[in-house]
């Protein structure tokens, strides 16, 4: 059963025949805030938020660095060389991971559940500058170390050089795990990456609103 991308109506779980779920990281499991790390890199730098979306967020930079084309220093000059500024690594950093929002206690009591019931991976387009705070985030949260407690494998884009929706972000989990596409469910709050996974054959849930992950798993919270 295919989940319709136009309109989202939650619905029971149980109905659908799948024995694996993928679930997508920001914006689904930890809360994002892209608009803060703009915020943060201009007052840091002097340039407009406008001017900064199109030279560092919409640039290849943030793609390469998440597919692990750049090393973190590597990174890190390459936004000095953008603000003409020689400005110190603590602060790169801290002004990068302001996207880093909360994550939900909800959240991880449902992961928690749900990995009693399904296999459960993990496949995110991230860097390792933003892992290292997600984990800080889930260790102060729940006195969790790593995201690997909840999740059969964990894929990250720095290290898989892969990024959704390229298609073989998505292939290599399935091939890897001897995953069946219409016995797996795919979690995203992308569009475009929930495209893709249909594309595959397997079903799809799109994240619009804080409540439709809890909501569409309810049996399981």
């Amino acid at each position: 059963m295919l989940q319709k991308l136009q309109d989202f109506i939650p619905f029971a779980v149980e109905r659908v025949d799948f024995k694996n779920i993928i679930f997508d990281l920001g914006g689904v499991i930890v809360n994002i805030a892209p608009q803060r790390s703009l915020r943060a890199f201009s007052m840091l730098s002097g340039f407009t938020e406008e001017e900064l979306y199109n030279s560092v967020t919409s640039s290849e930079i943030v793609k390469h660095f998440e597919k692990g084309w750049l090393h973190v220093d590597a990174f890190r000059n390459s936004l000095r060389q953008i603000f003409q500024q020689n400005i110190p690594n603590k602060k790169l950093d801290a002004a990068w991971n302001q996207v880093i929002g909360d994550i939900p206690p909800a959240r991880l009591t449902l992961l928690k559940n749900l990995c009693k019931q399904y296999k459960l991976f993990l496949l995110s387009n991230t860097n390792p500058i933003h892992l290292r705070k997600i984990q800080e985030v889930l260790y102060t949260t729940a006195g969790i170390k790593a995201l690997q407690h909840f999740f059969t494998k964990t894929y990250y884009s720095f290290q898989t050089g892969y990024v959704k929706p390229e298609i073989d972000a998505f292939k290599s989990i399935l091939h890897e795990n001897h995953l069946l596409p219409e016995e797996t469910l795919f979690v995203d709050d992308t569009i475009e990456n929930i495209e893709a996974a249909s594309s595959l054959k397997m079903n799809v849930l799109h994240v619009r609103t804080d409540t439709t992950l809890l909501e569409y798993f309810t049996h399981a919270i």
